[in-house]
């Protein structure tokens, strides 16, 4: 098993679904990718790079990889569950408003330069979006058991980074123990998230 840690934002609808909605359908679907999910808070945040489009709902989740489920393959999920909520990368631009986005931060302590993915995610030091609900997953494990798969310095080096983006326009707008029953509520029903079982 693998820790994986994917960032997660929304700030349009689809299909008569909010973005809280689409946030909780894609939870549910990633608790049927990844084992062990958790959850952070979700987060209302700014616009970065393109700024005139509406604001985001930012959360992360952490969870383990099976060993068969590699790199390469969990991006083939979370493009499909990207879909399934309505991402159609043919019709969006770069940073510009978008349903569903899902991306791969960690994986492990690896490090991926592929042409379809690079792992750490390039701007994730950059990001208070991203780096917040991590760092808030993270500080739930004080003694760094059930996370210590990636690295201990590299967590130590997402949390001197966090610290120092705490003023990029970022929001608590519902914590994590709001969102953990809000998806466990239908549509989603989903019971695999929120463990703290260590695989």
């Amino acid at each position: 098993m693998v820790p994986v840690a994917l960032g997660l934002g929304s700030n349009k609808g689809f299909g008569g679904r909010s973005c809280l909605e689409i946030l909780g359908g894609a939870v549910a679907a990633l608790a049927d990718v990844l084992e062990g999910l958790e959850c952070s808070s979700v987060y209302k945040t700014r616009a970065m790079y393109y700024t005139d489009q509406d604001d985001f709902y930012n959360m992360a989740v952490l969870g383990f990889a099976p060993d068969a489920l590699d790199p390469l393959l969990l991006l083939q999920k979370t493009q499909g569950v990207e879909a399934r909520f309505g991402r159609d990368r043919s019709q969006e631009f770069r940073n510009g408003p978008r349903s569903l986005d899902i991306d791969i931060e960690l994986y492990g302590e690896q490090t991926i330069n592929a042409e379809a993915l690079t792992v750490p995610h390039p701007r994730l030091k950059e990001r208070a979006f991203v780096l917040v609900p991590i760092v808030e997953i993270l500080a739930k494990d004080a003694d760094n058991i059930k996370w210590k798969g990636l690295g201990s310095a590299q967590i130590a080096e997402l949390r001197v980074a966090c610290s120092s983006l705490r003023g990029q326009g970022i929001a608590q707008h519902l914590d994590a123990d709001a969102f953990y029953a809000y998806i466990k509520e239908e549509p989603y029903g989903t019971r695999n998230v929120g463990t703290n079982k260590v695989p």
